[in-house]
């Protein structure tokens, strides 16, 4: 085996041990959940208390007002027992009101402090809110949100989970008659399932490595789908090494060795969209992305009839696509941002404002916009600094932090369920 490659995989071995260790770690600091007979207590309490409310919310905003103050009072509890029981009843308050973001908050705020799989209660939330969703509002949102969950059961390869929800979200928006937002679906359906059959052979093929680590053909499959399919090229490049096709082995080896000049930087691209020219249209896309981001870091410095190649290139290979990526370099989050209108929203979902963005320079977007506080106007240069994901053109932004300096902005990809995040960090 290759001295670099069994040097880096030691070394994705030791990361991961310290990441698996960090993570227990994180995991003992919440607690577990309270057992069923405090809970029961608490809930006896809760009801004694609270009784009133429960009787006098008919209507779902009187539900939504009784959930938020459950929350609150969630919040002051330091009885771990009142706490999780408080959020839990808050949840299923805000679930009868059909309040689709209330729920899931609660969801957010059970998994701060308790060890519970967030992903699968709100994948069960969403469910249950199927159950009561009448308007075409209710069942939009709840679409939407199962859409925006699909990526983290993916991160987990998870496909089980991913199909329920992609079939959820499906049924959801054709109650809602949106057909734009069905017809996004059905596409992503379609990559989702091509995706959960992949899986199945990777399954095998991680099983064979276990046994086997210089098994070609096991790696092949596994770095295949890290780079193709989850678009972790840094985790599948080495396993391309190791693997039975002598040409994306010798691609793989060139673009670990990387360059560091422009011309060098332009031939590794060269050689993926080589490689792409020679593949099926869905595998060729995933290749040209790879050329791409060597383009993109040779574009600058190419003159003449090379960079006029790279620059026609870059624009036939798509922005858009229902596969994940690689990382993108901030003026790639630029370059889809501008020229679009978009809507600005806080995590619960509520309306802030509209938001535009323009090109200042290659780095720099412009933006204006009133943060709910008319007397502190947020305007001017801000630079997109950090790395982002994004595979199709979101519908909108979640903040989630803002300050005087920065804001750091989550923007939910509707009918995709493809997320990016960023932060807009206030320029000098």
């Amino acid at each position: 085996m290759n001295h670099n490659v069994r040097t880096f995989q030691c070394l994705m071995a030791t990361i991961m041990i310290v990441v698996s260790i960090c993570t227990i770690a994180a995991a003992e600091e919440k607690a577990p959940i309270p057992n069923q007979v405090a809970q029961q207590q608490a809930l006896a309490l809760i009801k004694e208390i609270y009784g009133s409310d429960f009787e006098a919310a008919k209507s779902n905003e009187q539900k939504t007002v009784l959930a938020k103050k459950l929350i609150a009072r969630a919040a002051e509890s330091q009885d771990l027992t009142n706490k999780y029981s408080l959020l839990r009843v808050a949840k299923d308050v805000a679930v009868s009101g059909c309040d689709v973001a209330t729920a899931l908050m609660t969801v957010d705020e059970i998994a701060k402090s308790f060890q519970v799989d967030a992903l699968m209660m709100k994948a069960s939330v969403l469910y249950s809110l199927t159950k009561v969703a009448r308007t075409p509002g209710e069942h939009k949102a709840i679409a939407q949100q199962a859409m925006e969950m699909i990526d983290i059961a993916i991160d987990r390869d998870d496909y089980d989970t991913t199909m329920k929800l992609v079939q959820m979200a499906l049924s959801e928006a054709r109650q809602d008659r949106d057909m734009e937002l069905a017809k996004s679906i059905v596409v992503r359906l379609k990559s989702l399932r091509e995706m959960a059959e992949a899986f199945k052979k990777v399954k095998m093929a991680r099983s064979a490595l276990q046994s086997n680590p210089d098994d070609p053909d096991a790696n092949l499959v596994v770095g295949k789908y890290l780079c193709l399919i989850k678009g972790d090229w840094a985790k599948g490049l080495p396993l391309l090494v190791q693997g039975g096709d002598v040409t994306l082995k010798a691609m793989a080896q060139k673009d670990l060795a990387g360059a560091s000049t422009a011309m060098g930087q332009m031939q590794i691209g060269d050689g993926w969209w080589d490689v792409a020219e020679n593949e099926e249209a869905d595998s060729g896309e995933g290749y040209r992305k790879r050329a791409r981001y060597w383009y993109r870091q040779a574009q600058p410095e190419l003159t003449g009839l090379m960079k006029d190649k790279v620059d026609l290139r870059l624009t036939r290979i798509s922005f858009v696509s229902d596969a994940p990526l690689e990382e993108l370099e901030a003026r790639d989050l630029i370059d889809e941002l501008v020229g679009s209108t978009w809507e600005v929203r806080w995590s619960n979902g509520v309306l802030l404002t509209n938001m535009s963005f323009a090109k200042d320079g290659s780095w720099v977007a412009s933006i204006r916009y009133n943060l709910n506080q008319p007397s502190k106007m947020l305007e001017g240069n801000w630079t997109i600094i950090g790395q982002s994901v994004i595979v199709n053109r979101p519908a909108s932004f979640h903040v989630y932090e803002r300050n005087n300096t920065h804001i750091t902005v989550k923007n939910i990809a509707q009918g995709k369920g493809v997320t990016a995040t960023g932060i807009l960090k206030k320029a000098p």
